[in-house]
């Protein structure tokens, strides 16, 4: 017979392993945002030298809040002269438009422009008056240079130096040209981006027809822990600029970082698609702000010991979040083993190949952006030989029991951008302009 101090034990272990399961997922009670860090193997071979793959999955659910958080939210728009071409500013004015009509009284928006310096048309305020508003980017007008970091500087502090608190805080950057006026190093503005994700202000940048650096507008959107888009024509704006609005207000976490503390010996080879800060085992990425529905992959290779038997620590990974509901700062934290034994069969047997494949997918992505990079210096043999030596790896995988939908269409997008470079006559031309940074945007969402 069960008596009802052992109903009541069982009850509570069940509890506590149901609990235990349900917090190795969720990061908080309601349904919004996921972390599972996932590992190749659970064990290495002994003194094998071992190379541990590691995919830190982040994603949002489709949930919506029962109210979305207001946004400060500044567009940084590009009045030079260039901005006068093939009507961009005409559908970079109704884009502009069209993303303020959509914003609540609630919301607050600043306009910024800049050419020679930069401009505050309108100051960080509540969105009261919608009708002002709309004249106010009526009045923008094209003039000459592009002194992109005055007008990145001045959006930042429009959000800075108002209340952040509560607020979902976005700068979307708009260039169509190459900053000549200024601060114009990469270095620099990367680290004016990274200073305002560090404040809880994250960058957006959008590059509008052949003639922007790219890089540039990718450094600083990846500083600034937001998002890049490359804009081919112009009529494109506004379907951009509606992506962008979605993703800022169906936002379901805010404010995420992730620390990552190595095991003793454990060596980072590589971290994909990231930029992330060092110091000696720790390793810090701000990831920024999550949508609902999105999905961040974080894919990692690690050299691992594996000189001794038995069970060692590979990492602990601390994240951190603003709740949007209530603002509030949460924070869990996971910690990885791996097991080095002498059994080469359970090694085999417990290979997890979808991990493998993520972290093999983006070493091929990475092979992408190379190619891309080779193709614009005017190497093109060494592109070619780049982007085959990507589909190579890429179509074993899907020969194997390795292959997911992702490789399968990864495959197809190399085989592409094999062919297009190998039948485009140079780099300088309009259409090989807009290979390079179509591949260079690829290979960063694919990394992604």
């Amino acid at each position: 017979m069960i008596t009802s101090y052992r109903i009541t034990t069982i009850m509570s272990l069940i509890f506590f392993l149901f609990s235990g399961f349900v917090n190795a997922k969720l990061l908080h009670g309601e349904p919004k945002l996921y972390f599972e860090p996932q590992i190749s193997n659970p064990y290495i071979e002994y003194k094998s030298g071992g190379v541990m793959r590691v995919n830190l999955r982040l994603w949002g659910d489709n949930f919506a809040p029962s109210k979305r958080q207001p946004v400060n939210l500044v567009l940084v728009i590009d009045e030079s002269g260039s901005m006068n071409e093939r009507g961009k500013m005409s559908y970079a004015k109704q884009a502009a438009k069209d993303l303020v009509s959509k914003l609540n009284s609630y919301d607050r928006v600043g306009i910024v422009t800049y050419s020679d310096y930069s401009r505050v048309v309108m100051p960080l305020r509540r969105l009261q008056n919608k009708k002002h508003v709309l004249r106010i980017i009526n009045s923008i007008e094209p003039t000459k240079s592009t002194n992109l970091s005055a007008g990145l500087i001045e959006g930042i502090s429009q959000i800075k130096y108002n209340d952040r608190n509560g607020y979902v805080n976005k700068v979307i950057l708009l260039s169509d040209g190459l900053a000549n006026r200024g601060i114009t190093d990469i270095g620099t503005l990367s680290r004016i981006a990274s200073r305002s994700a560090g404040d809880g202000i994250y960058i957006t940048t959008m590059g509008l027809g052949l003639n922007y650096d790219e890089d540039l507008m990718m450094a600083i959107a990846d500083c600034g822990a937001g998002n890049y888009y490359f804009i081919e024509s112009p009529n494109q704006m506004a379907y951009i600029f509606d992506k962008e609005f979605n993703r800022t207000t169906s936002t379901v976490a805010k404010d995420i970082v992730i620390e990552i503390y190595l095991g003793k010996n454990v060596e980072l080879m590589e971290l994909y698609g990231y930029n992330y800060e060092r110091e000696g085992l720790k390793i810090r990425i701000n990831i920024g702000n999550m949508f609902s529905g999105q999905e961040r992959n974080i894919k990692m290779r690690l050299r691992v010991p594996a000189d001794k038997q038995g069970e060692n620590a590979l990492m602990r990974s601390a994240i951190t979040y603003r709740d949007v509901n209530d603002n509030k700062a949460r924070q869990v934290d996971k910690k990885v083993e791996y097991t080095v034994t002498s059994s080469k069969e359970k090694v085999v047997k417990n290979e997890k190949k979808e991990i493998v494949s993520e972290v093999r997918s983006a070493e091929a992505a990475k092979d992408l952006d190379v190619a891309a990079r080779h193709y614009e210096s005017g190497d093109r043999q060494s592109a070619l030989s780049k982007i085959n030596e990507a589909l190579g790896k890429v179509k074993n995988m899907n020969k194997s029991e390795y292959k997911t939908q992702k490789t399968v269409e990864q495959e197809k997008a190399l085989s592409d951008a094999l062919r297009s470079m190998s039948s485009e006559p140079s780099p300088a031309s309009p259409a090989g302009k807009s290979l390079i940074k179509k591949y260079k945007a690829e290979s960063r969402e694919q990394l992604r």
